[in-house]
């Protein structure tokens, strides 16, 4: 019996490596996501479900009425700071791919980061990084007005 080694070289191809940064980069934030979703689901009240229980409603019906109402501040301001990370994010590109295959997961952190430090042309990467700066003011600015649009 002949024993085959398949291989799939992951960060050669551009699509694998694509997906290998984004699997790394949901794998490492997770945890973090799903303790702050934890905290937010003991806070809802046990009594709302007992009522909402005793009135005849199932599940689904208390997961859309009680359990997305009162956790959903926390999932914006979580999906706002992912997103704002990922804007930010230079470490997972760097380790793995260092921006390629060609400059397929090159992202504008890392476009920044090498054109200050291994190009030396600190004028364009300090325009890129304004141009970074105004793009997280208008991702956060429109959080916030999400933020503000389903409080009560």
């Amino acid at each position: 019996m002949s024993h085959t080694n398949v291989n799939f070289a992951w960060l050669v191809s551009p699509i694998g490596a694509q997906i290998a940064v984004i699997l790394v980069d949901v794998w490492k934030n997770i945890p973090f996501f799903a303790v702050m979703v934890l905290a937010a689901l003991q806070s809802v009240p046990a009594e709302l479900y007992e009522s909402a229980s005793m009135d005849g409603a199932g599940a689904v019906k208390c997961f859309f009425t009680i359990t997305i109402p009162h956790i959903k501040r926390v999932l914006i301001t979580m999906g706002l700071f992912f997103t704002l990370w990922r804007l930010t994010s230079f470490d997972l590109v760097y380790s793995m791919t260092q921006g390629g295959p060609g400059a397929k997961t090159s992202l504008i952190s890392y476009r920044i980061t090498t054109e200050a430090f291994k190009n030396l042309n600190y004028g364009y990467a300090s325009a890129i990084s304004m141009l970074l700066f105004l793009i997280m003011l208008i991702v956060a600015a429109g959080g916030l007005k999400l933020q503000k649009k389903i409080d009560f």
